[in-house]
């Protein structure tokens, strides 16, 4: 890790624990603008800024950090205003409902507009999606600008983004995981007197580090869900019990202990190995999203390569398809059926870009990156 991101992290471990970090005493204007164009990235400026007040940096270089502070505050604010308009007419409609991620997360922060969201996340029951659709557009105003297999994007003029979600199965790393995924209201309990609901707190944190493992073997995890995940362990009172006992289930066990490891070496001390410095190494280079074209490198190899992967396309293997239909698990004779319904969905015109630019895409990216993290990937468990 460079001196920059070094004094990043410090900022983050300040955060977490209110110290004196000596990384970032008497940082030059250079190294200033550096640890503000880095938090941005991962958005995080605004913790940032709680760290270099503690530090006693005057106004004027903490100018840009203010103000991502004070946009924080307001993007808090906005997020808690349309959740609550949202649950209040899901409650007056009879719509069961549970939301997901930051919203989630935000309670177990210093204050919850530290945890910024890009957008609001929430479950409902697959056979109550029409109802919830219905409700968002006619009571909200709320408008759908896209959907995809297990979710749809709503937008209003005030309150950003809401990614309204029917199943939780584009969540997970795997087969198993999407299987244990799919039990989400098995693992959930009701809140209060309305129609709200809540993962157990086991469920929730192995949700958290599936998603995690998503992102990763996509070749897009960034910077914050180590933080959540830090944040979480510490916080969230789980069955450990349970938590390990879903994490063997699915295969997460060897990945989960790498990512808290490596945590635990940001903010508490904990010692590197080869292992946590790969895994580092990887989230610095992919910045807060990844990139498009590592994304695409890892899974073009983790399906085998070029010619396996315009097919992987075409043919979806049952263990993937079950779960985007979960009828199939009943009649699995019903296969390529299946097939054929998810053909019309790809040959839809906005699908059929995406898939047209990937397999473009696959005829100029490098394999060798992908090809050693995908190994690596494989390592973990992935």
């Amino acid at each position: 890790m460079d001196k920059a991101y070094e004094q990043f992290v410090a900022a983050v471990r300040c955060f977490l624990h209110g110290g004196i970090e000596p990384a970032l005493k008497e940082l030059s204007d250079d190294e200033i603008k550096q640890l503000y164009q880095i938090s941005y990235k991962y958005d995080l400026a605004h913790i940032a800024y709680f760290a270099l007040k503690k530090h006693g940096y005057d106004q004027k270089q903490l100018a840009k950090f203010t103000d991502a502070f004070y946009k924080a505050v307001i993007r808090r604010e906005n997020l808690a205003y349309g959740f609550d308009r949202i649950r209040k007419a899901f409650d007056g409609a009879g719509i069961r409902y549970l939301p997901l991620k930051g919203v989630v997360i935000q309670k177990y922060y210093k204050e919850p507009f530290y945890r910024t969201c890009g957008d609001l996340d929430i479950l409902v029951d697959e056979n109550q999606i029409d109802r919830a659709e219905s409700t968002l557009k006619k009571s909200l105003k709320y408008k759908c600008v896209g959907g995809g297999k297990h979710d749809r994007t709503y937008v209003t003029s005030s309150n950003g983004l809401l990614e309204l979600h029917f199943t939780l199965v584009g969540s997970g790393a795997g087969a198993n995981t999407i299987h244990e995924l799919a039990r989400v209201w098995d693992n959930a309990e009701p809140i209060g007197e309305g129609l709200a609901w809540q993962m157990k707190p086991e469920f929730f944190l192995f949700y958290h580090v599936s998603h995690m493992a998503k992102h990763f073997a996509g070749g897009s995890l960034g910077f914050r869900p180590f933080v959540d995940l830090f944040i979480l362990e510490r916080n969230l009172k789980y069955d450990k019990a349970a938590f390990n006992k879903l994490l063997e289930k699915t295969g997460l066990t060897v990945f989960f202990e790498n990512v808290s490891r490596l945590a635990s070496v940001w903010f508490d001390g904990g010692e590197y190995d080869q292992t946590i410095r790969r895994i580092e190494e990887y989230v610095f280079n992919g910045g807060a999203f990844g990139n498009y074209e590592l994304r695409l490198s890892v899974s073009k190899n983790l399906r085998g390569g070029k010619r396996s992967g315009v097919l992987s396309r075409i043919f979806l293997p049952y263990s993937q398809l079950k779960g985007y239909y979960p009828s199939l698990e009943k009649f699995k004779i019903l296969l390529p059926l299946y097939e054929v319904r998810r053909w019309f969905r790809l040959f839809s015109r906005k699908k059929r870009t995406s898939s047209l630019r990937s397999i473009k895409m696959d005829k100029i990216v490098s394999d060798k990156a992908g090809k050693e993290l995908t190994e690596f990937c494989k390592s973990l468990g992935l």
